[in-house]
C-alpha cells in the first residue's frame, strides 16, 4: 500500500475523531465571536473539507507518478470547495468568492508581483468570507429586510473569519 493510500486509510478511519478535535481547537482558538456558531455548522464546515481533502488526495495517489499534488494545492482545492458550498447557500452570494478571487490574482499579476506573492493573495481571497459560516449566511437567505441587530451580526462575518483562521 502507497503513502498516499496509508494515508487516506487514516483519515477515514479517524474522520470522527479528527473532527471532533478540529472543533476543540477551533472553539479554543477562534475568540469569543465564534460562540454564535453551533457546533453541528463548524462540524459541517470542517466534514466538507475533510471530504474534499480525500477525494483529493484518492485523486492523486492514483493518477500517474509524474502528476505531483503538493499539500498546499490540495488545502486550496478544499478552500475552494468550501467557499462554493458556503456562498451557495445564498443567491446573494453565489459566485462572489470566486469573482473576488479572479480580480484579486489579476490585479496582482498586473501589479507585477511575484508568483508566490500572488499565490498567497489567491488563498487569501479564497477564504476572505469564511466568517459566513456563522449564522450571517442564514441572515442572507431572510424574505425580509434585516433588523439593526440582524445587519451588524451579518457584518460580523469577517471578525469571525479572521478569529477561525488565527
Amino acid at each position: 500500500m502507497s503513502q498516499a493510500q496509508n494515508l487516506i486509510r487514516t483519515l477515514e478511519d479517524n474522520s470522527l475523531s479528527i473532527l471532533t478535535e478540529a472543533i476543540g481547537d477551533v472553539r479554543a482558538h477562534g475568540g469569543p465571536t465564534l460562540a454564535n456558531v453551533t457546533d453541528d455548522d463548524l462540524q459541517i464546515a470542517l466534514y466538507t473539507v475533510l471530504l474534499k481533502i480525500i477525494d483529493t488526495l484518492r485523486e492523486k495517489a492514483s493518477a500517474p507518478t509524474e502528476v505531483k499534488t503538493d499539500t498546499k494545492t490540495i488545502f486550496v482545492a478544499a478552500i475552494r470547495d468550501m467557499m462554493d458550498y458556503i456562498d451557495g447557500q445564498s443567491t446573494y452570494t453565489v459566485g462572489h468568492t470566486r469573482a473576488v478571487t479572479d480580480h484579486v490574482v489579476q490585479m496582482a499579476s498586473r501589479a507585477g508581483l511575484n508568483d508566490s506573492d500572488i499565490d498567497d493573495i489567491e488563498t487569501a481571497a479564497w477564504i476572505h468570507n469564511i466568517g459566513l459560516i456563522n449564522q450571517s449566511q442564514k441572515l442572507a437567505a431572510l424574505p425580509r429586510t434585516l433588523t439593526q441587530d440582524e445587519l451588524k451580526q451579518a457584518r460580523n462575518h469577517t471578525v469571525m473569519g479572521a478569529e477561525m483562521i488565527r
